[in-house]
């Protein structure tokens, strides 16, 4: 995430992952927050772990699935955050 490079376009619906080698992925949605309060994101994890949702979702993320999940639901959870106003 870097304060050099503003983007005037962002992506309608935004996927992180709970756990990536370069950074948490709570941390990740805590600075996509900063950039856009308004950002619609969903949170990936292998991990149910509901300490790790209620914090994500604390944070603005606005759903959170659980892998392995199918594509169906992937494209209902993107559709229904889409909506979202």
């Amino acid at each position: 995430f870097s304060s050099r490079r503003r983007h005037t376009r962002c992506p309608t619906v935004t996927g992180v992952r709970v756990c990536s080698s370069d950074l948490n992925g709570l941390e990740a949605l805590q600075e996509i927050m900063k950039i856009d309060k308004k950002a619609k994101v969903v949170m990936l994890s292998s991990f149910s772990q509901q300490e790790t949702i209620m914090k994500a979702l604390e944070f603005g993320a606005k759903n959170f699935l659980i892998k392995p999940y199918e594509e169906k639901s992937l494209l209902s959870t993107i559709a229904k955050v889409v909506s979202l106003d």
